[in-house]
């Protein structure tokens, strides 16, 4: 059996393909050489496989570094369903758990290793890595390495210690966004040894971009759902906005979830099985949601506010239409949305002034001495501290987090009165007291049908998401749950903090911040050339949105792709108009009322211009017709 013969056998077996897609032959080929490699791979392009196949293929473990922990309990849970050995350092596992599994890598016959780039910090996780049979070394999402990406992590900094340990084992770098200059940064940061970077066309010809303005953005979210049957994404920015938008489209009918960092686990796996199964069509979510998951007949995903990089877009866009059949990214854009897009990108985007600021609150808020502090946990109500120290939330949750990217320290974000709960007696003393406290049994009832493991060990319980499934008020579960350490039925620790900081090092004052001075001040800039970028693609009328796209990414094309708003326009600039010469006419009717002659003489457009724009404000109820047949506001 020839090699290829080998790897189509392997394919087959395992993932149930025939053929490769792509580069991906290619680029398994140059790994199982010992060659280097950086793969530019569309979302859902199989980058995956890239590095799984080799690691199955030959002798030895690989070492796989993925920036999120749901992303790699997703694959090590695929591999182990297709009969490949994989295992991950996962979530707050104590050294002893870490120690075995790192075990498990070196004796236990696994294929592949998935860690977080955190775990490069821990030495006894470096001094272990040293010791296994290691066949390839793969970066996922390896943008994250460059300051020039739109998703810097500075523990990705960390991967070039893999090469220093192991100089001989490849590396293979994948991404599905990334610049010219991002590109550089990947090669340079890895010390990647290649002679040519594999590059699959970003171009998706099935995928329609559409960039929708609009005076009224529900009814645009409401008419674009409708259209669309099948599987959606919606994605906003804020947690509050997924419930806010998931309760007006149950309201208008349809069948919507919500998806967010603030959900319990047990909320996200519920919403996320529901909208895998088809049972729901539509989650509105966060925009971490969709990353490694494989859904691969989403028809349209929907961004109901503007994205904060092109990078963001394109990579959350292109979830939609995996399949390879029609599907739609659209991005819907009101009349204020550039405007605020500034505001709350930019206008909260600390400078150096106020990091030192929040940073000598911080420490004075814990009362940290100089030179101490690294290691400890500090658990605190964000808004009290904001209040405390009069600065403003926004302003001061932004310093925090480039805080956590430069590694000052790590923020930890519950957002929610969490607890923890432990059942003392027996299910059997459990119902026995039930049935002497009846009041408290529907309650009860339902902690136990909702975490598991209630008995076995000190368990977190939401009370937000008990109060929402019908429990009662927090107040009402805290009594209850109060009742039960009184009656020895239970442990129960409240906790009202809603956020956690780490001091990843000791209290050094300016000295922190100063010697992060550069890469604080390279980041500001990214970030505001990244929004500026965005909002030139929103305003460009007259450039396919496929080209526009794919010329971002340093890819030339010149064929029109006939499917976006931009293409389907006979007149270019229509929407645009129709956008303008709409908030004109409202405009104009806020003190009278006018005929459509009347409104043409006095914003100058149009007369069938005019006309088409006040029947979309009419049917958009936006405004309505006199007895007189003059147009006037609702």
């Amino acid at each position: 059996m020839t090699a290829t013969e080998n790897l189509i056998t392997l394919l087959k077996k395992h993932w149930g393909y025939d053929t490769f897609r792509g580069s991906q032959q290619d680029i398994i080929t140059a790994a199982l050489h010992k060659q280097d490699v950086l793969a530019l791979l569309p979302t859902g392009g199989g980058k995956s496989l890239c590095y799984q196949l080799p690691a199955v293929a030959q002798e030895g473990i690989a070492i796989v570094v993925s920036p999120l922990i749901a992303l790699i309990q997703d694959q090590v849970g695929s591999l182990k369903a297709k009969g490949v050995k994989a295992l991950g350092l996962t979530g707050k596992m104590s050294q002893n758990e870490v120690i075995q599994c790192l075990d498990n890598a070196a004796y236990g016959g696994y294929k592949l290793l998935y860690l977080s780039p955190e775990r490069l910090q821990q030495e006894i996780v470096l001094d272990r890595l040293a010791e296994l049979n290691v066949s390839l070394v793969a970066i996922d999402e390896a943008h994250c390495i460059s300051q020039w990406g739109h998703d810097f992590r500075p523990a990705y900094l960390q991967c070039i210690k893999i090469r220093d340990i192991h100089p001989e084992v490849p590396i293979m770098a994948l991404t599905a966004t990334a610049t010219k200059r991002v590109i550089s940064e990947i090669q340079s940061r890895l010390d990647l040894r290649i002679e040519q970077v594999y590059k699959d066309s970003f171009h998706r010809p099935n995928l329609a971009y559409r960039v929708l303005y609009t005076e009224n953005k529900k009814r645009a979210l409401y008419d674009a759902i409708n259209d669309h049957k099948g599987s959606k994404i919606v994605y906003v920015r804020l947690r509050r906005s997924t419930e806010k938008l998931r309760d007006g489209l149950r309201q208008n009918g349809t069948t919507a979830l919500a998806y967010h960092g603030g959900l319990s686990t047990l909320e996200r796996k519920e919403a996320l099985s529901s909208w895998m199964k088809g049972e729901t069509t539509i989650m509105v979510a966060t925009t971490a949601f969709g990353m490694g998951i494989d859904k691969s007949d989403v028809r349209a995903v929907i961004h109901y506010e503007i994205p904060e990089s092109i990078e963001s877009y394109f990579q959350e866009g292109g979830r939609a239409g995996r399949d390879g059949l029609p599907a739609k990214a659209i991005l819907i854009v009101g009349p204020n949305d550039e405007s605020q897009s500034r505001r709350q990108f930019l206008s909260y985007l600390p400078d150096l002034d106020i990091l030192k600021k929040v940073y000598h609150h911080l420490v004075n808020h814990f009362q940290i001495a100089y030179a101490e502090g690294k290691g400890i946990t500090y658990p605190f109500h964000f808004g009290t501290f904001c209040a405390a120290y009069d600065l403003e939330p926004r302003m001061c949750f932004k310093a925090l987090e480039i805080f956590d990217q430069q590694g000052i320290l790590a923020l930890s974000q519950n957002f929610r009165h969490r607890s923890m709960l432990q059942f003392t007696a027996s299910k059997k003393q459990l119902w026995s007291y039930l049935d002497s406290h009846p009041e408290n049994r529907d309650i009860l009832e339902l902690i136990v049908r909702s975490y598991g493991g209630v008995f076995d060990a000190m368990t977190f319980i939401n009370l937000a998401s008990l109060t929402k499934k019908g429990a009662g008020s927090e107040t009402t579960i805290r009594n209850v749950l109060s009742q039960l350490v009184t009656d020895q039925i239970a442990k129960v620790e409240f906790q009202d903090h809603d956020v956690e900081v780490t001091f990843l090092e000791p209290r050094e004052d300016e000295k922190s911040i100063l010697r992060k001075r550069e890469t604080i001040e390279k980041n500001r800039r990214v970030k505001i050339e990244n929004l500026e970028h965005m909002l030139k693609y929103i305003d460009c009328q007259e450039q396919c949105r496929s080209i526009q796209l794919l010329a971002y990414f340093g890819e030339e094309f010149d064929r029109r792709c006939g499917i976006c708003d931009v293409c389907l326009s006979d007149r270019p600039q229509i929407k645009k108009e129709k956008f303008s010469v709409k908030r004109d006419i409202q405009a104009a009717l806020i003190d009278s009322s006018f005929s459509s002659d009347q409104l043409a003489k006095k914003i100058q457009a149009d007369k069938d211009l005019i006309i088409e724009c006040l029947q979309e404000l009419l049917e958009d109820e936006l405004i309505r017709v006199t007895l007189n047949n003059q147009y006037e506001l609702i």
